[in-house]
């Protein structure tokens, strides 16, 4: 293939991708079964209990999903008379600020707001449990601070820099404990990096 061929080809796909992408943010319950998939293997009829939504919805939207590319079936199993089928998320959507940008602002305000019930039910019921504050490495951190439009910038450049942070630090403990044997400790993470409202902080 030709340099000139491929490189079209290379655009192509990654257009294809974006326009799969903008697609399946379209629809919250899309992102919240790719972040329940992203943290364990289920079913529709675990995904639907673990969401709280209608079983017929989760296997519309899985069937959505696993067509595009962005979850896979991992297991089945055959007991009790019937068949159920075990997914798992391929990746999670990582969108950068200009593709956000360009996104729907109900797409944006939905997804956000179904990423953020996620989240807060992570911590809630790590809260209960106590394993929240199991760990005398926990942290809690917030940064309140007033910035011009570069600061904006950077603060959330520095946000997706954590991320690749944390990546790197999971692949390393994932190769030690090969070597060690030592149990793994599940941890989430979280950086949020938002435009504040009735904070408070002076901004003149």
């Amino acid at each position: 293939m030709a340099p000139t061929d491929q490189k079209a080809e290379e655009l192509e796909k990654a257009v294809s991708s974006q326009a799969s992408l903008y697609k399946m943010m379209g629809n919250p319950l899309r992102t919240r079964i790719i972040m329940a998939l992203g943290n364990r293997e289920a079913s529709p009829k675990e995904l639907s209990e673990i969401l709280d939504e209608d079983f017929q919805r989760i296997c519309t939207q899985i069937r959505y999903l696993k067509r595009n590319g962005f979850i896979e079936q991992v297991d089945e199993d055959r007991r009790k008379g019937g068949v159920q089928h075990f997914y798992k998320a391929v990746v999670r959507p990582r969108v950068e600020a200009d593709e956000w940008e360009h996104l729907p602002d109900f797409a944006r305000r939905s997804n956000s707001a179904a990423i953020l019930q996620v989240i807060v039910g992570d911590l809630h019921a790590a809260l209960l449990s106590g394993d929240f504050d199991a760990h005398r490495h926990r942290a809690l951190l917030q940064k309140p601070m007033v910035v011009d439009e570069q600061g904006m910038r950077e603060a959330d450049e520095s946000a997706l820099r954590h991320l690749d942070e944390l990546e790197r630090i999971e692949a390393e403990s994932a190769a030690r404990r090969i070597e060690s044997e030592e149990p793994g400790i599940p941890v989430k993470a979280v950086t949020i990096v938002h435009p504040a409202t009735n904070s408070g902080l002076k901004t003149g």
